[in-house]
């Protein structure tokens, strides 16, 4: 799980590159970037239980093929078709990986204990995700060819991993395997409310963060109106002291927040 989020995360740093040295226009860099979250979310529901119906060990070595491949598109890459090529192998990866590798954790977990399998596969993905971005980062500043060294660096920790994974024992039973077909995507009913909090209060922090930005250089009426839309959409207190952080950066300006 470590592995593919640093895979995943690697190129962040390396966009601005890309935008310099090949001229990319904005709406390439903006598409390249959407190109992973947007197939991440259909290959979730397409593959997400491929590992019910073939098993546990094949899907995880599958997903790693595939983040493999992602990296060696990007290390090669001369132009924009690859990163898009390159996005897609990696989102694919990560789609396999989530269900094999959360259920085999589950599985091979001495006690049995589903919490403490799920606390290690999240942690797992949050120091990928984080990881990776800084190592990039220091490559592009100390490393020569950074947009190639960070991805050998990775195909090089990952093909070990394949072969190592193929040594994990198979954990779903044949006879428990049911037939691969993907569901519609649903929240049980019990969880249905605070997962609707949940994703609002998300929406309402982004809604800050830009209302707050807008505030800083000037917008200040604006940046007002999005503070309302994030109080409407999900009040907490914490959003109700940048609320007021940006009412107070309006005062300071003399407009009020209407």
């Amino acid at each position: 799980m470590f592995a593919l989020l640093a895979g995943a995360n690697a190129p962040t740093p390396l966009y601005d590159l890309y935008f310099t040295e090949w001229h990319l226009s904005a709406l390439e860099l903006a598409a390249i970037f959407a190109t992973y979250p947007l197939t991440l979310v259909g290959a979730l529901w397409a593959v997400g239980r491929l590992s019910d119906r073939f098993g546990r060990r094949p899907v995880i070595v599958a997903s790693l093929c595939a983040a493999a491949l992602g990296s060696l598109l990007f290390a090669v890459a001369n132009g924009p078709a690859l990163l898009f090529a390159g996005r897609v192998a990696q989102a694919l990866g990560v789609a396999l990986l989530s269900g094999s590798a959360s259920a085999a954790l589950v599985e091979l977990e001495p006690h049995g204990s589903t919490r403490r399998a799920s606390v290690t596969a999240t942690v797992m993905l949050t120091l990928g995700s984080g990881t990776a971005p800084l190592i990039t980062g220091l490559l592009v500043e100390y490393a020569p060819e950074p947009t190639v060294l960070a991805f050998a660096l990775h195909v090089s920790v990952v093909v070990p991993l394949i072969f190592m994974a193929w040594r994990i024992p198979e954990t779903a039973p044949p006879e428990a395997r049911d037939s691969w077909r993907p569901r519609r995507p649903s929240v049980p009913p019990n969880i249905r409310l605070p997962f609707a909090i949940a994703s609002l209060a998300g929406g309402s922090k982004r809604l800050i963060d830009r209302a707050l930005a807008l505030s800083d250089s000037g917008e200040h009426r604006l940046a007002c109106h999005l503070a309302e839309l994030a109080v409407r959409a999900g009040d907490t207190p914490e959003l109700q002291d940048s609320v007021a952080d940006v009412h107070r950066s309006a005062s300071r300006s003399r407009m009020l927040c209407q």
